[in-house]
């Protein structure tokens, strides 16, 4: 077994870099037990933690709240002699 065979199938499953056992199981459910250790072994060395369950990640902010700030200046024309101070 390769290591990177192991991060390639676990990477889309990956939070923080940790991995549900039930999701090990699904992934890894056609191997030996023997493999199944292995592959938990190389896991542990790419430094990813098996855990019983993952913490949902906060709530991100409403996008109606996102505000753009931007300066309405850039927007309108310069009058000739304004131009002269950017040249």
């Amino acid at each position: 077994m390769n290591k990177e065979v192991i991060l390639k199938m676990v990477e889309p499953y990956l939070i923080n870099d940790k991995l549900t056992y039930d999701t090990f199981d699904k992934i890894f459910n056609m191997l030996s037990k023997r493999e199944q250790y292995d592959a938990c072994e190389m896991l542990a060395q790419l430094n990813i933690e098996l855990v019983d369950e993952i913490p949902t990640i906060p709530a991100v902010q409403k996008i109606n709240d996102f505000e753009i700030l931007y300066d309405n200046n850039i927007f309108t024309d310069l009058k000739d002699d304004d131009k002269s101070h950017n040249a």
